[in-house]
């Protein structure tokens, strides 16, 4: 027998789940996509947005909002460090690895291990990307968003698996879904700063066009063959915010119904959570980082 934890307002609450797979979220819609049956979550899907901490961006994206009650929310989820780079390599490789800038892979790529190694059949989905696993910026695709371009062991797999977002999510989830997927929206739907998209400088209208766009993609994630299965948990984050470095992270999957987890953890604790999920081993300093107990 296997036993999940259950985080709830008034304390604990194991659920007992058969050995290998639980009865699939079969109520599940885009609309409810969180009420399901109780179930075991062997596949993810990250979303990862900029440069917005979570007083920033609360209460700012009614869509995200929305999930967050519907789903499960964190309000300890903090970045590593300053700038993106840095923290993409953090969420993937459970390191760092030295990085301090946003430099490109031709300066900046490393010889360790990730979690795309260690998951055969990944996938990113990058928006605006024009080839495979671009290695520099091009329009409002920016490499230094794309983690798995960084990771010298996986550059074969990353010109397999790195991959476009237009004309492939829906098709990559049509079926059971990777194992692992990323999804990396350009820099005019992330609400990065970015003075040639809409909202320019201003905060709220590049969080109110990042709500939008990531509620269009997550139409598409709701309503796949992949998370009606039931064993998907989606994990929508931010690479950093400020002050605190305190990022909003909204949790989706068939059975967690509203809950907020209150754990302090970090990109690191993400990490662990992940390799957890797919079934593979904690990586540098995941594996010493703070255990996030999903409902």
């Amino acid at each position: 027998m296997k036993f999940l934890r259950l985080v709830t307002g008034t304390g604990l609450l194991a659920l007992m789940l058969v050995a290998g797979n639980a009865v699939a979220a079969t109520t599940v819609s885009a609309s409810n996509p969180c009420s399901g049956t109780p179930t075991t979550y062997n596949h993810v899907i990250v979303y990862i947005m900029e440069n917005n901490s979570i007083k920033q961006s609360r209460h700012h994206m009614p869509f995200l909002d929305s999930l967050a009650a519907k789903c499960a929310y964190m309000t300890h989820e903090h970045a590593i460090t300053h700038p993106s780079l840095p923290n993409y390599m953090a969420l993937t490789g459970g390191s760092t690895f030295g990085i301090t800038k946003n430099a490109d892979p031709k300066t900046d790529a490393v010889d360790e291990n990730s979690v795309f190694q260690q998951v055969p059949g990944w996938r990113t989905w990058a928006q605006g990307m024009g080839t495979n696993c671009h290695l520099v910026d091009s329009n409002n695709y920016v490499v230094h968003h794309n983690p798995a371009a960084y990771y010298l062991p996986i550059r074969s797999e990353c010109k397999a698996w790195d991959v476009p977002l237009k004309g492939h999510l829906a098709v990559d989830l049509s079926g059971g879904g990777p194992t692992l997927g990323v999804v990396i929206p350009d820099n005019c739907n992330n609400a990065h700063f970015e003075p040639t998209c809409s909202g320019g400088s201003d905060r709220e209208a590049r969080l109110r066009i990042a709500d939008n766009y990531l509620k269009a993609r997550m139409q598409t994630i709701l309503n796949s063959e992949a998370y009606h299965r039931g064993h998907t948990l989606v994990i929508i984050t931010w690479d950093e915010g400020s002050g605190s470095n305190k990022v909003y992270t909204v949790l989706a999957g068939p059975s967690l119904n509203g809950q907020v987890i209150t754990t302090e953890s970090t990109h690191y604790s993400l990490l662990r959570l992940i390799e957890k999920i797919v079934g593979v081993s904690c990586l540098n300093n995941a594996c010493t980082a703070s255990k996030i107990s999903l409902p």
